[in-house]
Parts: C-alpha cells; structure tokens; sequence
C-alpha cells in the first residue's frame, strides 16, 4: 500500500484514514522496520487519519559520518 508513496521522489506525505485498529497495524509495521518514517495521528474527523511523514534522519547521520571520515582523512594527508 505504501510503495508508490516510498517510491515516489516527490511526496513526502502519505494520510492514511482508517480505524484505530487498521492504524495501530500500521504504526507497528513502521517502527518494526528500518525506514526514514515518521507518523503522528490527525483528530479532526472520524475515522482519524494516521499521518506518514518522510523523513532524511539516516541519510543526515550518514553525512555527518562523512564529514568526520573526510577530515580524519585531511588530518592523515597532513602527517606524510
């Protein structure tokens, strides 16, 4: 159901209204695996919309790694 919302470069939002339970299905689902996804749920009408939000934590903290290997690097170039 999520694959063209993950596959898509453009949308960052995917609303999912459903009940409670169909909600609660698919919160776990996407915390029981790892995924740049963030959820929060929408009170405003029955049924409440689960909200699913994309987010680039992993690929920020895989940057910053980055940025620390490349100036371990610059510091070894110095020592030769």
């Amino acid at each position: 159901m999520l694959t063209p919302f993950l596959n898509s470069p453009v949308d960052s939002v995917y609303e999912y209204r459903a009940n409670q339970q169909l909600r609660d299905i698919m919160e776990t689902a996407i915390k029981n695996i790892t995924i740049d996804l963030k959820t929060e749920t929408i009170k405003k009408s029955r049924p409440y919309t689960l909200k699913i939000i994309k987010t680039q934590k992993e690929y920020e903290k895989l940057l910053t790694y980055w940025n620390e290997d490349n100036i371990l690097l610059e510091k070894l170039k110095g020592i030769e």
